[in-house]
């Protein structure tokens, strides 16, 4: 596994390999230092003999390992990325449904870690349950998801981009909170401002 940000030196390394399986990603964000290229889009420049593709929640690792029920999607513009994709991941507890929308579900998974933030600081700076919902509400996220990618209204959010940016509402809980959340948290919280210095 490695961040987006690696993705740059693993992906010409994979394909200098001679590598023909597909190359599936779980990594969220925009590719740092660029335009807001997506992972999708870094492929392409730099390996575009890869067949690649993106696997993303809403769901949290921990449940999944604990054979919890929860769905995925898995996006890619290769039909077959798609169908091996399923093949190997969906099972009884884990649902996992193809798709040929990775831009959706790329920008879905990158915009709900900003909002995942959002909801720690709210939650760190203890503006009550009211703030972390409106942050975790679908209208919020998907105009933060309209801005960032600049799509066109009023089809400017895929039905996979909703599928995929559903994850602040599992932030804004308080049984399990995620590393986004939970950095939130700390930098919204007075007592804990001297440890993020």
């Amino acid at each position: 596994a490695c961040p987006t940000s690696g993705l740059l030196q693993w992906l010409p390394a994979m394909a200098g390999a001679g590598l023909s399986t597909p190359v599936v990603w779980v990594c969220k964000g925009f590719v740092a230092g660029g335009d807001g290229e997506l992972a999708h889009e870094l492929a392409a420049r730099v390996a575009p003999q890869l067949a690649v593709g993106v696997l993303s929640g809403p769901s949290f690792a921990q449940e999944v390992a604990a054979g919890k029920p929860c769905a995925l999607a898995a996006a890619s513009a290769d039909r077959a990325c798609r169908e091996q994709m399923v093949q190997a991941f969906h099972g009884r507890h884990l649902r996992v449904y193809p798709s040929d929308d990775i831009v959706g579900v790329e920008v879905g998974g990158a915009v709900k870690n900003v909002m995942a933030i959002a909801c720690g600081i709210a939650l760190g700076k203890q503006l009550g349950d009211s703030a972390r919902a409106t942050l975790a509400s679908p209208i919020a996220v998907l105009d933060e998801a309209e801005v960032i990618t600049r799509l066109p209204a009023p089809n400017h959010c895929s039905r996979r981009m909703k599928f995929s940016i559903r994850n602040p509402v599992l932030n804004s809980g308080p049984k399990i909170i995620r590393s986004p959340s939970r950095a939130g948290s700390c930098s919204g919280s007075a007592a804990s401002r001297l440890y993020w210095l």
